[in-house]
C-alpha cells in the first residue's frame, strides 16, 4: 500500500481488517485482494471508493467506504463452519430471494402452465416463493389436481381471481398483500403462462444484484409482457398499484433519483432478450 492520508470514512463503510476473506501478502500480512473479488467491484462503483487504511498494530487493510459489504465474515462466524466450506456457505446464504408470478389466462392449456412452472422449478436458485394468478375459469380444485401431478421443489400457492374486470396490476396487488408473510422475497417477477424461462434466469439475477452489486428497484417487461420485476420494498412502500397509478409512475414521482434505477428486464436478465 502506498503511504496516503487517510480520507474521511463515510459512517457507512466496512473494513477488511478482520475479514476472513481478505488476502494478503505472506510476508508483510498486507492486504492484497479479496477471495471474492469485491475489491475491484468496489473500486469501479459511482459511489463508492475503497480506501488504504491500517491499525494501531500497522495491520494494513482495505476498508470500502460507503458500502456495507455482503460478504464480509468475521472468525466468530467462521466458527460453525470448516474452512473448507466458507466461501459456499457465503454464496447460499447470499442467493437471491425472490417471488414468482405466473397468469394463466382464460384459454390457455393447463400444460403450458406446468411447463412455466418446470421452468422456474428447475433453475438454479428456484423462486423463494410461486404463485400461479388464476385468470381462467378452470376451477381452482381441477387446477390444483393438474399442479400436484409435478414434482415441485419450490413452494406453491394458486390464488383465483373470478373478476374479470380486475386488471392485471390490481391481481398482483392482491397476491402480495395474501403472501406478505410468507417468504421474505427482495422482490417479484412476474411471468405468463405459457413461457418457459431461460434456464440461466436465476444466475442472471444473481450476478447482476450480488455479484456486480447493482441496483434496481423497477424492471420493465419484454414486449410479450414477460419479466416485469419490482423492489418488494418499494412496492410496499408505495402501496403497489393501488389508486390506478402504476408503481412505476410512482416511483418516477415520489423517489428522488428512481429514473437511474428503472430498468428493463433485458439488462438485468439478458437471456430474456428476444
Amino acid at each position: 500500500m502506498n503511504n496516503k492520508e487517510t480520507p474521511t470514512i463515510h459512517p457507512l463503510h466496512t473494513s477488511c481488517g478482520d475479514c476472513i476473506f481478505s488476502e494478503r501478502d505472506k510476508k508483510t500480512q498486507t492486504q492484497i485482494g479479496c477471495q471474492f473479488n469485491k475489491i475491484e467491484v468496489y473500486r469501479n462503483k459511482k459511489n463508492g471508493n475503497v480506501i488504504e487504511a491500517y491499525d494501531e498494530f500497522n495491520n494494513e487493510f482495505f476498508v470500502i467506504n460507503n458500502h456495507a459489504c455482503l460478504h464480509k465474515r468475521t472468525k466468530e462466524w467462521a466458527k460453525d463452519y470448516r474452512k473448507s466450506q466458507w466461501k459456499s456457505a457465503v454464496e447460499e446464504q447470499l442467493q437471491i430471494r425472490y417471488h414468482a408470478m405466473v397468469i394463466f389466462r382464460q384459454g390457455k392449456c393447463p400444460t403450458g402452465l406446468v411447463r412455466t412452472m418446470q421452468s422456474l422449478n428447475s433453475q438454479k436458485i428456484p423462486p423463494c416463493l410461486l404463485t400461479i394468478i388464476n385468470r381462467s375459469r378452470m376451477a381452482a380444485t381441477e387446477l390444483v389436481r393438474i399442479i400436484e401431478t409435478g414434482q415441485w421443489n419450490v413452494e406453491w400457492r394458486l390464488q383465483t381471481f373470478l373478476n374479470s374486470k380486475s386488471t392485471d396490476r390490481e391481481t398482483i396487488d392482491i397476491v402480495i398483500d395474501s403472501s406478505k408473510y410468507l417468504a421474505h422475497p427482495a422482490f417479484y417477477i412476474v411471468f405468463e403462462s405459457p413461457f418457459e424461462t431461460p434456464p440461466i434466469l436465476s444466475e442472471e439475477m444473481q450476478k447482476y444484484f450480488v455479484d456486480e452489486m447493482k441496483y434496481a428497484i423497477f424492471a420493465h417487461p419484454r414486449k410479450d409482457g414477460n419479466g416485469m420485476l419490482v423492489n418488494s420494498a418499494f412496492h410496499k412502500k408505495h402501496a403497489g398499484n393501488c389508486f390506478g397509478i402504476n408503481i412505476e409512475e410512482k416511483l418516477k414521482e415520489f423517489e428522488p433519483g428512481a429514473y437511474q434505477y428503472i430498468k428493463s428486464i433485458e439488462d438485468i436478465c439478458p437471456s430474456l432478450k428476444q
